[in-house]
């Protein structure tokens, strides 16, 4: 981080992202009158949790607990949150700036559900016995290189020699630059330098999880090449035992860099093998990985094919954050996500403290709220197929529809009432093509072609 100036305003955030095992600090300074970026810190603390280490009996500004002097510093505003903010989130509180106007739920910075914002774009559990993605419905770009076999639901790698027994799911399976890879597998030999994956075209192009490092099984890590090198750190790995392990990739379009973090659990325990985290300036996923081939089993170096049971593979759009990570852990595979939420594990709730809060504009993708009134003045975002539970009183007198891919439209619920929940006001068309409306149904906010009971203004 560099060095700061006297005179010269700043916005300063650092973040504890507690996921189950470890604690992930993120520290941010920005130049708060031009949004330049001064620098940024992370670090991760192995079984550290803050309310067990920090015994908070002071907050003191412009102190030390050290034998320094007091800081002649002037303070705009001082701001703690329950949760950790995504990088996203700290760019919109500095574009904002001091003072500005928020609610209980950071009003208009933080929408219900972008704590991920993540979709489901991909999805492999051999159910079926076949290399069906469940998203799509389709097998159509993969191929089943060698004698390998799916049954019990699970895909089942002998290993072998290069490019003799893998799985090719397909090329261009990620096509947004924060993206999420999940896997559930079982190595069942420690052949040396075995992968788990290889995404990419060639060992210039590539993104890989080597599972077993040398001849001793010692740590597991990523390559990314070009512009990340190799990351060993998420842990020795044992054969016959099942995992799981993630990769996240972070776009902060501020910044243009990305943060790569990958996790790994002992699937059946829960028990974290290892985790580690990465920092690439100027780096884009989409730019800098010609993703030709997304093989399991496959190396694009000289090395054999890997023996590994592999229960359920995902691609997210969007980098899930490590408590969605752990979440997904502890569901395991084979579980159904919800349907309503496109695939998006992160239900938000937004509890109004029994407050009646205004707000200039709403978007979500799926979360509920409850507790108390929320009015929306403004623009009020759907995704199809998404919808919003509304347990308190949602007023929409006064708003605007703004409805994403209006092009390919569908009857749909958009806001659903329940335990209670009222719904009031009807939003403007926005950008509502002709012919479609919305009514309220059964107290229910529904996206419909009749418009027999009501017409938008």
């Amino acid at each position: 981080m560099d060095s700061l100036k006297a005179g010269v305003p700043y916005y300063f955030a650092m973040t504890l992202d507690y996921d189950g095992s470890a604690t992930h600090f993120k520290i941010y300074c920005f130049n708060a009158e031009t949004g330049v970026i001064v620098g940024t810190i992370q670090r991760s603390l192995s079984g550290w949790r803050l309310t067990e280490k920090i015994p908070t009996s002071y907050f003191v500004l412009g102190y030390s607990f050290w034998s320094d002097h007091d800081a002649a510093v002037a303070f705009d505003e001082v701001r703690v949150w329950n949760g950790a903010f995504t990088t996203a989130d700290i760019w919109e509180s500095v574009k904002k700036g001091a003072n500005a106007k928020f609610d209980a739920a950071y009003a208009d910075a933080i929408e219900l559900g972008a704590a991920t914002g993540a979709t489901l774009a991909h999805r492999w559990t051999f159910n079926d016995g076949t290399l069906a993605d469940s998203v799509t419905g389709s097998a159509e770009g993969t191929r089943n290189v060698g004698d390998n076999e799916i049954s019990g639901g699970m895909l089942h790698l002998p290993g072998g020699a290069k490019n003799t027994k893998h799985v090719d799911l397909g090329a261009n399976p990620i096509t947004t630059d924060s993206a999420t890879l999940e896997f559930w597998f079982t190595p069942r030999a420690d052949t040396v330098w075995t992968k788990l994956f290889c995404l990419g075209r060639d060992t210039g192009s590539v993104v890989t999880y080597t599972l077993f490092r040398d001849s001793n099984g010692g740590p597991s890590g990523v390559d990314i090449a070009p512009g990340g090198g190799t990351i060993y750190g998420t842990g020795t790995l044992a054969v016959d035992a099942k995992y799981y392990a993630a990769m996240t990739f972070d776009y902060d379009e501020a910044t243009g860099t990305t943060v790569v973090k990958a996790y790994c659990y002992n699937a059946d325990t829960g028990a974290a093998v290892g985790a580690i985290s990465q920092t690439l300036p100027n780096w884009k996923l989409t730019e800098k990985i010609d993703q030709t081939y997304f093989c399991l089993g496959a190396s694009f170096w000289n090395d054999p094919d890997a023996a590994i049971d592999v229960d359920e593979v995902r691609v997210w759009n969007g980098a899930l954050s490590p408590a969605i990570i752990y979440r997904n852990l502890k569901n395991g595979p084979g579980v159904a996500l919800p349907t309503w939420a496109k695939g998006n594990p992160d239900v938000a709730v937004l509890d109004l403290g029994g407050k009646t809060l205004e707000r200039s504009a709403l978007s979500l993708k799926s979360g509920t709220v409850q507790n108390g009134t929320l009015r929306i003045a403004g623009t009020v975002a759907f995704s199809v197929g998404d919808y919003i539970v509304n347990k308190g009183a949602l007023d929409l007198t006064g708003s605007s529809m703004r409805i994403a891919d209006s092009a390919n439209l569908r009857p749909a619920v958009l806001i659903k009432c329940q335990d209670g929940g009222v719904l009031t006001g009807l939003p403007r068309r926005g950008n509502l093509p002709k012919g479609w409306y919305v009514q309220i149904v059964n107290g229910d906010l529904v996206l419909t072609r009749s418009g027999t009971h009501v017409i938008l203004r």
